[in-house]
């Protein structure tokens, strides 16, 4: 009988060894598998992290390579900045992380920045900063929200106006001290001279009466002469640019000295032979010329820029092309912007055809159409010669 217990517990224990080396290897295998898993999800994490700090490595080689300053904020707090930015605003690069974009914003514009981060607002805008030493400056800011690492953050890219402000204010004073200096030449001296007609001629009058009348008459010749005069020179104001050539070297060289300061390349091209417009015609034709490339300068960020000018038997075409950023024509804020109405109006007002084509990334064409009337200009001439 005890042999037979023997027996039995023998094989029990047989079975249990096997119950458990069979348990054994399955747990083996199955910490392999977890192993396994566990290295691949290391490996992959540990090439997410590197693919990560090769990105932040290219984003902060390309935001230190750039002359604008570049900043990157969360909920109006800044997160980091580029060294440009730094130098813009006169701090060191490691006191900017923390502080509040309030604190680089002048007083009365923290209103108008606030709602722009608020609303997430994407666009273009200018406003007044502070430096650390208290200085203000004009800056011109284009702004984009993403998401970074389950974060919402808006990059900010930040331009120091005060040269193009500068640029366009001295523009403004010349503009102003030409148009005194026509006054000047005009009615100014006109009026001189019939004051002092009229002065004679109040003394003259109870002593020799046909004198103060010669005088009299004399003053008022003088004053319709200024007066044409005023009228002619107004009809026929033009800009400086105008005075020493034509349109086309008038546009060539405002936008050399526009984009002088930058990367951008200029192309000015003529085709046909040029031939004089009428004055205004060409003073319009050359604000609409300067207008687009104005806006080219401040919107654009175009490697390239084309400026056409094309002559034909009866009629002249500008076209202003820029290979820039573009925008979409279906914004109605831009298209109803002041300074396409203001182009448009120029147009209508000398009779031209204004057409305007952009797209985002496929940059701008601004082309402008004006029926010549040169030949009617020459019969017309003509037959003020046959009359005579």
């Amino acid at each position: 009988m005890r042999a037979i217990l023997d027996y039995y517990f023998f094989r029990k224990s047989k079975k249990l060894e096997k119950i458990l080396s069979d348990r054994n290897l399955l747990l083996q295998q199955q910490v392999a598998e977890l192993t396994l898993e566990l290295q691949r999800e290391i490996a992959e994490r540990k090439q997410a992290e590197v693919a990560l700090l090769e990105s932040e490595t290219r984003f902060r080689l390309l935001a230190e390579a750039t002359f604008e300053a570049i900043a990157i904020t969360e909920q109006g707090i800044l997160l980091d900045t580029n060294q440009t930015c730094a130098e813009m605003f006169g701090y060191e690069h490691s006191e900017l992380a923390g502080m509040r974009v309030m604190d680089f914003t002048a007083p009365e514009y923290r209103e108008q920045v606030m709602q722009k981060i608020r609303s997430g607002y994407e666009g273009i805008y200018e406003t007044v900063c502070l430096r650390k030493d208290g200085t203000r400056f004009p800056v011109e800011i284009r702004a984009r929200v993403m998401s970074y690492r389950g974060r919402t953050i808006r990059i900010a890219a930040i331009q120091d106006i005060t040269q193009r402000q500068q640029a366009e204010q001295a523009t403004v004073l010349a503009e102003r001290n030409r148009l005194a200096q026509e006054i000047h030449d005009t009615l100014a001296q006109a009026f001189a001279v019939v004051i002092v007609h009229l002065d004679t001629a109040s003394r003259k009058l109870t002593t020799d009466i046909e004198i103060a009348q010669a005088l009299i008459k004399a003053g008022r010749d003088l004053a319709h002469s200024g007066l044409t005069e005023a009228r002619r020179s107004i009809k026929a104001l033009r800009s400086q640019l105008l005075e020493d050539g034509d349109i086309f070297n008038a546009l060539n060289r405002f936008a050399t000295q526009m984009f002088s300061a930058t990367n951008t390349h200029i192309v000015c091209q003529v085709i046909g032979e040029i031939y004089p417009l009428s004055p205004d015609v060409e003073n319009n034709l050359l604000r609409i010329g300067q207008e687009a490339l104005t806006n080219a300068f401040k919107y654009a960020k175009a490697k390239e820029i084309q400026i056409e000018l094309a002559y034909q038997e009866r009629q002249c075409s500008l076209r202003i092309k820029d290979d820039g950023q573009g925008f979409d024509m279906g914004s109605v804020s831009i298209i109803n912007s002041f300074r396409f109405l203001v182009m448009s109006e120029r147009a209508e007002r000398i009779g031209a055809k204004l057409t305007i084509q952009s797209s985002p990334g496929q940059g701008t064409e601004v082309i402008v159409l004006v029926n010549d009337r040169k030949d009617e200009e020459i019969v017309r001439k003509q037959g003020q010669v046959n009359d005579l």
